[in-house]
């Protein structure tokens, strides 16, 4: 079966958060971690699920 727009963007968001976390502290100009910083903020907004689900990391608590 096909993927729904909701599961695409899901497997899309969890692999730019991966990718996000795992160039953030390897990031070799501010631009770059930028970047990375912005994507983790995007999935946040649109998908915090993710964040708790341990994709790459876990979630600071307050």
């Amino acid at each position: 079966r096909a993927l729904t727009p909701h599961e695409e963007a899901r497997l899309f968001a969890r692999d730019a958060l991966r990718a996000a976390r795992e160039a953030l502290p390897g990031a070799r100009d501010q631009g770059q971690a930028m970047m990375a910083v912005f994507c983790i903020l995007a999935v946040e907004a649109l998908a915090p699920e993710l964040l708790d689900e341990g994709a790459g990391g876990v979630r600071p608590r307050d």
